[in-house]
């Protein structure tokens, strides 16, 4: 771990909540850490814990060959309690981590070094200590991938990913039902009409919803996309949001307050004029409550991943970058109930930043997960922050 990144990214944050109202002073202080080597490092997923802490998936190349998963807890300064890193010779990446109801912690991936051939799902289960209880691959000799996971009302796990096995070059959807020492309970294939792509997955009230989208046809472009499922697989609806003359895709999806789910992503309009995407669907019809569309003139945004606080605000983190270039920085904004845009804070210098993921403790503190280019040990490094708590 390197605190080099600390006062430049703290300083930024910081000057985030002068700039958001929603935000005050607190005994917490803000804080931000670089964890990597002189290889390649980068967050998946971050969550917060129970005791106040956080705990970590990242992608390195410093393990046992190609990438491993590298699951971490850190302490409520950032301060790294344990670590572990899970793979083989081969390529094998994390997507997601959550926290079960025993503390321990369960992690969706996808694995080369595992598996049936080509690359597999992986899903991982581990205690609190980060020891590795069981593991599981999901796929045949295609490329399968496992995407997002959620906790299971019988212990288990629902894991959602994607395959080719149906028809390569036409990736379909899956969903898996894992009890909860691994074994597979049952597996539903989506096959869809269109090529589509699943991006995360949120348990509703009444089922499960999942983001993504389709791929452009020769009747419209990329569209944003979701699917609902009850919870014995029968499909409730099915949304296709084609907007003429846009490309847009959902990269996450969350639960609102009021039992809606909330999905978000990217804009880019056929002038190139690029913005984020984000989305309210009505959890019972599918059909769009409201849908709202941030631009910043020249700019490209767009939203890795998405959450919401106690009051119904949206929290979102992503990319910023020029059109003109192809570098990005780290960017973490603010929306309303209802979408629309409140605050954001941008970092990055010469090299490559990026956010991936955010998350919210019960005392509504914001952890925020990426990668840097631009400082660190080397390469790229993985990053997590903290912003001051949500006041109440």
């Amino acid at each position: 771990m390197t605190s080099c990144f600390k006062l430049t990214m703290a300083s930024a944050l910081i000057a985030a909540t002068f700039c958001a109202p929603a935000y005050a002073d607190s005994d917490m202080k803000p804080w931000s850490e670089t964890f990597g080597s002189n290889q390649n490092e980068s967050v998946a997923s971050v969550i917060a814990l129970e005791n106040g802490g956080f705990a970590v998936a990242a992608t390195t190349e410093n393990g046992n060959g190609g990438t491993d998963a590298w699951i971490f807890t850190l302490d409520a300064n950032g301060g790294m309690i344990w670590d572990e890193t899970i793979g083989g010779k081969k390529d094998d990446t994390p997507s997601s981590l959550i926290q079960m109801p025993d503390g321990g912690f369960a992690m969706a991936g996808t694995t080369e070094s595992k598996g049936n051939g080509g690359s597999d799902g992986w899903v991982v289960r581990l205690n609190k200590k980060g020891e590795v209880l069981w593991e599981t691959t999901l796929g045949k000799e295609h490329t399968d991938e496992a995407i997002d996971l959620v906790a299971a009302p019988d212990g288990g796990l629902t894991v959602v990913g994607m395959t080719d096995a149906l028809e390569p070059g036409n990736n379909a959807p899956w969903i898996a039902r894992l009890d909860a020492k691994g074994a597979l309970m049952a597996i539903i294939a989506l096959k869809r009409k269109e090529d589509v792509r699943v991006t995360g997955l949120a348990r509703s009230s009444d089922g499960l919803i999942l983001s993504g989208w389709t791929k452009a046809t020769k009747d419209h472009n990329d569209a944003a996309w979701a699917f609902k499922i009850d919870q014995n697989g029968k499909v409730i609806w099915e949304s296709t949001l084609a907007q003429p003359g846009t490309h847009e895709r959902l990269y996450a999806v969350t639960m609102g307050t009021d039992g809606n789910p909330i999905l978000a992503g990217k804009a880019q309009a056929d002038d190139d004029t690029a913005g984020s995407l984000i989305m309210k669907l009505d959890n019972a019809t599918g059909k769009p409550v409201w849908s709202e569309r941030f631009f910043t003139k020249g700019k490209q945004l767009e939203i890795a991943d998405v959450k919401i606080d106690s009051n119904g605000n949206i929290l979102a983190i992503g990319r910023v970058g020029d059109l003109a270039k192809k570098d990005n920085d780290i960017w973490i904004a603010g929306f309303d109930e209802k979408g629309k845009f409140a605050w954001q804070v941008s970092h990055g210098e010469e090299g490559h930043d990026e956010g991936a993921s955010i998350a919210l403790s019960k005392e509504n503190q914001v952890i925020a997960g990426g990668w840097t280019g631009s400082l660190g040990q080397g390469g790229n490094d993985a990053w997590v922050a903290t912003l001051l708590p949500k006041e109440k």
